[in-house]
């Protein structure tokens, strides 16, 4: 029993590495990069609707198997505060993402989210640099 409960503890979370929470902050400051070109393409009109719902849907997605995968993390040893950032950026571009397709029509919210994707992008990549 007691190494049923060891195995399940360990398969549900791991260690994270510096390296591996610097490729997690390098995929954050991507799909916020990814989500600024897309309010950028549909600002100027060069996307179908279908087409900017369906890429919002992949990059959702893409985030948050991101963020459930640095919830299960353990931090290695000097790495909590960067994991805890970690974390923090991909609640809040999944937050991002989930809005924008209700801001789709509305150019100031746009506008906004741009503004807010380009901080979370900025954000990451500075925590990144940091590790």
């Amino acid at each position: 029993m007691a190494s049923l409960i060891f195995c399940l503890s360990a398969c549900s979370s791991h260690k994270i590495t510096s390296e591996q929470l610097s490729s997690q902050f390098r995929a954050l400051a991507s799909c916020a990069s990814e989500s600024e070109l897309l309010i950028e393409q549909v600002q100027r009109g060069k996307l179908t609707d279908v087409y900017a719902h369906a890429f919002l849907s992949y990059l959702a997605h893409t985030v948050l198997n991101a963020v459930q995968e640095v919830r299960k993390a353990v931090p290695s040893s000097g790495l909590e505060a960067s994991l805890a950032e970690c974390r923090r950026q991909g609640e809040l571009l999944l937050s991002e993402i989930e809005h924008l397709s209700e801001a789709m029509g509305r150019p100031a919210s746009l506008e906004q989210a741009k503004l807010r994707l380009d901080s979370i992008r900025a954000s990451s990549e500075k925590a990144r640099d940091n590790l």
